[in-house]
């Protein structure tokens, strides 16, 4: 039990931080570009629910012409490109 309350603690904290790391991140940019960051991240998701990956891939790369280092449409990508066989 105090091993999986450790793991728990650990996970808890890597989320904690990753979503410091992108507020911190997002601070930086104008509204318009907050808002159309969380449009096509969303749309993206909308198409990866709907196995629609290749245009997902393309709403998440337009996620990152905006925000370069945004981590989650960066792993999304990837995860997408794999399900799809392309490296």
């Amino acid at each position: 039990i105090k091993v999986i309350v450790a793991i728990n603690k650990i996970k808890m904290k890597k989320k904690f931080e990753q979503e410091q790391q992108i507020s911190s991140e997002t601070t930086k940019k104008s509204t318009r570009e907050i808002i159309a960051i969380k449009q096509h991240y969303n749309r993206g998701m909308y198409y990866y629910s709907n196995n629609q990956l290749d245009e997902a891939i393309k709403e998440w790369q337009k996620v990152l012409t905006i925000d370069p280092a945004h981590v989650r449409a960066k792993n999304n990508i990837a995860k997408c490109k794999l399900k799809l066989g392309i490296k």
